[in-house]
């Protein structure tokens, strides 16, 4: 099954450049995304790119997401 994350962008909510992710089911969750409480959303310890190259180098499908 091969890993999937869709980034959502949060910043009309924050108004600030903010993303959540989602992560497929089954999906092994990197150390550095966090559960944001009481939803099925991650934030990223660091900047978006830098997420993004996380996600690659760990050989995920990167999708775009709504706004949340």
């Amino acid at each position: 099954m091969k890993n999937i994350v869709i980034c959502h962008p949060r910043h009309n909510f924050y108004n600030a450049p903010i993303w959540w992710y989602e992560f497929s089911n089954g999906a092994t969750i990197p150390s550095k995304f966090l559960n944001v409480p009481d939803t099925k959303y991650y934030e990223y310890g660091g900047t978006h790119m830098e997420a993004i190259e996380e996600l690659s180098n760990l050989s995920f499908d990167i999708v775009g997401g709504n706004e949340i």
